[in-house]
């Protein structure tokens, strides 16, 4: 009888999160798993905007010394990313972080072009361009990038849109058919340079960070 009731107990929390659908995603998915979708990227910049600049780069310097800790992804890289987003110009563009380089061609995609970069902005939607950066050196310290950012930036006093699944697909498809991405160059070379890049890959990249929304937008 009391295995009965066992199963009959999992069998109803099975229905009831089936019905309930997806469990919403933690506002800081972005900084703790290696997945992240559009819908994450915008949710971590909201929590910041509440938070407000100084709290926020604090907590941004205590992450990065925390982050040996097994499981999370390059921290640096991701604080980056919203850095990108948070601050937004007094002037001209503003510059990414110096952490490395990607498997983009780089110089076929200036800062008038993709301000943002290696973020892009389509509609109100949000996406990584590419990550995983390459180095032979030493990247430049998180802390003087904040510095920078606070002397060429104004830190965001608005939130942004969370989009759906629906709306991020959408919005980022029209990256595809842009003039900035048409007239990019995957084969190239030059004085001291020369590569061949896989558009096709590259950009399923970035569309599954659209098409990996859960379908209710949690």
């Amino acid at each position: 009888m009391r295995l009965v009731l066992v199963l009959l107990a999992a069998s109803a929390a099975t229905v009831a999160s089936a019905e309930c659908g997806p469990e919403p995603r933690d506002q800081l998915h972005l900084l703790k798993y290696a997945d992240f979708t559009c819908a994450d990227i915008s949710r971590a910049v909201n929590y910041y905007v509440d938070l407000g600049e100084d709290a926020t780069l604090k907590e941004f310097q205590s992450l990065l010394q925390k982050r040996e800790q097994v499981g999370r992804p390059d921290l640096s890289e991701r604080i980056g990313w919203l850095c990108r987003i948070l601050y937004e110009p007094k002037d001209k563009p503003m510059r990414p972080p110096m952490l490395g380089g990607l498997m983009l061609p780089h110089d076929q995609m200036p800062l008038d072009k993709w301000p943002l970069y290696p973020v892009a902005k389509s509609g109100s939607t949000y996406c990584v361009l590419s990550e995983g950066y390459t180095l032979a050196g030493f990247p430049e310290p998180m802390t003087k990038y904040f510095s920078y950012c606070k002397k060429s930036g104004s830190f965001r006093t608005t939130s942004v849109v969370i989009p759906s699944k629906k709306e991020a697909i959408r919005d980022i498809n029209s990256i595809r058919s842009s003039q900035r991405w048409t007239s990019i160059n995957w084969k190239n070379s030059g004085q001291g340079f020369s590569y061949t890049m896989n558009e096709a890959w590259t950009w399923n990249q970035i569309i599954d960070q659209a098409k990996s929304i859960p379908e209710s937008g949690d």
